[in-house]
């Protein structure tokens, strides 16, 4: 059974986040945006808004999605995971949103047209001028998701993450990070969307196929975002998004994670992916052996391994290492993986 997202008062975001720090929850944050003109342009009607967001539109090309209408916008693998049941193009907001004011007078069924995760700055450079965004998030570029009905399968994010309806509506499914035992996810080498998706159809599940998303619908949470609203996603949350509307635009921030590592960093998935090439297909017994290595060492379930040693002799394993000791172990795990891609090239 499902559950609602509990909310956070928006008079309080200037503590947001030492509340994130203590509270690895996702939260709605009602009216976030409600200032914006964009939002007021999206509650008088889907045309009103797109006539709006044109106005701002440069020439930049922004990746856009295109899906048959049978497919009614659900982002998925084709039938034989082939490929995808989608064409990738690129196109300009100012094409996207006149696209779409005809699909709204279309009477058949309209194929599935999205803008994905396009740089605000890049392609409506004045857009911010107008609406600009919250005081804690002014230091974080906001990307822009325009189209009309669509569904993207559940996927995490490694960043936090905090999305804004503009227009539309979104329906937000969540599930807690533990629960990727439960949640069938497909490739993760191999993705429509970037992260690693659930391969289950989280509106119509099959439950005889996937038996085990019953367990995963048990700590299952979703928001219903309005314009102006915005929710807040914590790294490694999965979550579904459903898009219902004629015209429906989302504006996110990510920070953290990957995104803001400096060159040469690894981040926590290359670790994993790291693990994956050197680890998964060791005998049993050996893979058991290193989990006692990674428990004691990098998740310290026994406390901190080396309490025993003087704080200047702890190396790596030092809070907040520096110096030369971590740049020498950050530029072997660097150059094996260059390594590993030239070989597989």
């Amino acid at each position: 059974m499902t559950s609602w997202i509990e909310e956070y008062n928006k008079n309080n975001i200037s503590d947001f986040a030492s509340y994130t720090s203590n509270h690895y929850a996702p939260v709605v944050i009602r009216n976030l945006v409600d200032s914006w003109p964009a939002v007021e342009k999206g509650k008088q009607g889907d045309e009103a808004f797109a006539r709006y967001l044109r106005a701002f539109c440069n020439n930049s090309q922004v990746p856009v999605i295109l899906m048959a209408p049978e497919h009614q916008g659900r982002i998925f693998y084709n039938h034989d995971f082939e490929g995808f049941n989608f064409q990738c193009r690129n196109g300009t907001i100012s094409a996207v949103a006149k696209q779409l004011i005809g699909y709204l007078h279309d009477q058949g069924a309209s194929p599935t047209l999205a803008v994905q995760s396009a740089p605000v700055k890049q392609c409506l450079p004045e857009f911010l001028t107008q609406n600009p965004s919250p005081a804690f998030l002014s230091k974080v570029s906001p990307r822009i998701w325009l189209g009309n009905k669509a569904l993207v399968p559940a996927h995490y994010d490694e960043s936090h993450n905090i999305a804004c309806v503009i227009s539309g509506r979104r329906r937000f499914t969540l599930f807690p990070p533990e629960q990727i035992k439960n949640l069938y996810v497909g490739p993760i080498d191999y993705t429509p969307t970037g992260p690693a998706i659930s391969l289950v159809d989280v509106n119509n599940p099959d439950l005889e196929k996937h038996p085990r998303f019953e367990q995963a619908l048990s700590h299952a949470c979703v928001a219903e975002l309005e314009p102006g609203d915005g929710l807040y996603i914590p790294p490694l949350w999965w979550h579904q998004v459903e898009a219902s509307g004629g015209i429906n635009t989302l504006v996110n921030y990510w920070w953290g994670g990957s995104i803001e590592l400096e060159q040469n960093k690894l981040a926590p998935v290359d670790s994993m992916m790291h693990a994956l090439l050197t680890i998964k297909d060791l005998p049993a017994s050996e893979r058991l052996a290193w989990r006692s290595f990674y428990d004691h060492y990098v998740f310290q379930t026994g406390g901190d391994p080396l309490e025993h040693v003087p704080a200047s002799k702890k190396g790596i394993l030092a809070k907040d290492a520096k110096g030369e000791t971590v740049s020498r172990a950050k530029a072997s795990v660097v150059n094996w993986l260059i390594k590993q891609l030239e070989k597989h090239r």
